[in-house]
């Protein structure tokens, strides 16, 4: 069987959710033997220092690169032309997205449904591809992976599909996030960051929530810091306005987006990790902050709570002064930080590539033979 996968996002610079998803659950795939192959297929030819980070698929046996000149219509026509043309038995589109032209059984990844609940935070146009164009493609797919129940249990509500159609393909833990040793000196050698901190990761999005963290690091007047890291947007400088406003302007520090290797680093120096957000389709920065040892307290909704469990303390992300009862709780108590860093670790291991890649090659082997 021959798996044609849309993976331009292999060559993105700066790589969030959607970037990683492929990424990682590829790499896991190309390593993995079998008789299967999997045809990746890039808008441009890798550039020198970029065939550094596709050597996983290099060093597989079953795994091929094409480019496909990035002409217009590339992923509506010509990509899946390239792909028949080579034989393709089965299309994985991991952006939500399917071509026009569709010569073969398909699956496409459903990474979230916040555009869904909370409109108000996406493009016009944004709203009108989900409302119109997105239930045909839904129809259109032969299986749909979901990168969580939640997401599963909303595309279920809102789109009344089937459970038959919809397979639940978890991220895994990157085999790099682990705890650090000495991590708080080494944090304030290489990044300057040499008071205790409390730490947020992701975009300024709305729905991500961070105006709700300023409102109760206000609130909670810790000692610690507060560190907000992440690709600096358009929202960006409201956040920083309302910091100003709120009267905590010298104790929030935007550090911008911080490469993935430091990561690591970052998330095993922090006194406790914060992720509020209004709606995730999975939320990966929990586990890898969990995988760190750092305490977590997240969203008591949806695909958080679920990714959490009992790993972490659940705030209501609509309230600020649950999120800074949270904050005051987990910075007071050690035996809690304990517990949570414990159960943290513990929790993170139940997020595998390898274990996911095992059930996409199970996956795509039934979408072919429907």
């Amino acid at each position: 069987m021959k798996i044609a996968v849309e993976a331009r996002y292999l060559l993105s610079e700066q790589k969030t959710g959607v970037e990683h998803y492929t990424y990682q659950l590829l790499a896991a795939m190309a390593a993995q033997e079998g008789e299967h192959e999997l045809h990746l297929y890039l808008h441009r030819k890798p550039r020198a220092d970029e065939t550094v980070v596709l050597k996983p698929f290099f060093d597989s046996q079953q795994t091929y690169l094409h480019t496909v000149p990035n002409l217009k219509l590339w992923l509506k026509f010509w990509m899946p032309l390239a792909a028949k043309l080579h034989g393709a038995d089965v299309g994985f589109f991991p952006g939500s997205i399917l071509p026009l032209y569709n010569p073969f059984p398909s699956v496409m990844v459903v990474h979230d449904m916040c555009w869904a609940y909370f409109p108000e935070y996406y493009p016009e146009r944004e709203n009108k591809f989900y409302q119109y164009t997105f239930p045909e493609l839904l129809e259109k797919a032969e299986l749909i992976f979901a990168v969580s129940k939640a997401t599963k249990a909303g595309l279920m509500q809102l789109f009344d599909i089937g459970a038959d159609k919809i397979r639940v393909v978890y991220n895994g833990l990157n085999p790099s996030f682990s705890h650090i040793e000495d991590a708080r000196e080494k944090v304030a050698e290489q990044l300057g960051l040499k008071d205790k901190y409390i730490l947020a990761v992701g975009t300024a999005h709305p729905r991500k929530n961070i105006a709700s963290l300023l409102q109760a690091y206000a609130i909670a007047k810790p000692y610690e810091k507060l560190i907000l890291i992440g690709p600096q947007g358009d929202n960006s400088n409201p956040l920083a306005k309302l910091a100003v406003e709120l009267g905590i302007a010298d104790d929030v520090i935007f550090p911008g987006y911080a490469p993935h290797k430091l990561l690591p680093l970052i998330y095993s120096a922090a006194s406790v990790f914060v992720m509020p957000s209004l709606c995730e389709g999975f939320g990966v920065p929990i586990i890898e902050a969990m995988a760190c040892g750092a305490p977590v307290i997240c969203s008591n909704n949806g695909a958080l709570a679920e990714v959490a469990d009992d790993a972490a303390v659940l705030i209501d992300p609509k309230d600020p002064k649950s999120l800074a009862e949270g904050l005051k709780k987990v910075l007071s108590d050690t035996s809690l930080q304990a517990t949570l860093r414990e159960k943290g670790f513990n929790r993170a291991k139940d997020f595998n590539w390898d274990e996911s890649a095992k059930l996409a090659w199970k996956y795509f082997e039934e979408a072919a033979s429907r």
